[in-house]
């Protein structure tokens, strides 16, 4: 529900790069790569000037024009897409928003429990120590987004 608010507030975004003939590019690259899952994705093109592209755990993908900016051709486009719609189809961001909620949950009690004790300094430590890890996915999501992107490229040749 939260991802859903976020996609709510992104198309009307004046962030939001509104050129019909590029979205429908991008929008056929990401159907190319999953057809069958086509119809449950959305791309939006966004201006941001880094090279970067995310997929939310409901199917919203953000493409950064810096990315746009800074690919040749098709195949490198094709493939940091395939690697996030790989995040997708694995479910890897609703596994790390699990994850935070756990986390945060732990981190709350952690730090009453530092705090009582007399040492908040290591609750704060803590709280930086799991803010870190919860931010990126785990090596084996990363090998596993690659892979699958891999393969949508190769099946959609």
């Amino acid at each position: 529900m939260a991802m859903d608010r976020a996609e709510e507030k992104l198309k009307t975004s004046g962030d939001l790069a509104r050129d019909e003939a590029l979205n429908a590019y991008l929008r056929k690259i990401m159907c190319d790569l999953a057809p069958d899952h086509c119809g449950d994705m959305r791309v939006y093109l966004v201006r941001i000037p880094y090279l970067n592209a995310t997929m939310a755990p409901n199917g919203a993908m953000q493409v950064w024009t810096g990315l746009l900016l800074r690919v040749r051709n098709e195949a490198p486009l094709a493939t940091i897409l395939g690697y996030e719609i790989g995040h997708y189809l694995r479910r890897h961001g609703l596994q790390r928003m699990r994850d935070v909620i756990d986390k945060t949950g732990a981190l709350v009690f952690v730090q009453l429990a530092t705090l009582v004790a007399g040492v908040p300094l290591a609750g704060d430590l803590i709280q930086t120590l799991t803010a870190a890890r919860i931010q990126a996915f785990g090596r084996d999501q990363e090998r596993e987004a690659d892979g699958y992107g891999i393969a949508l490229m190769s099946r959609a040749g």
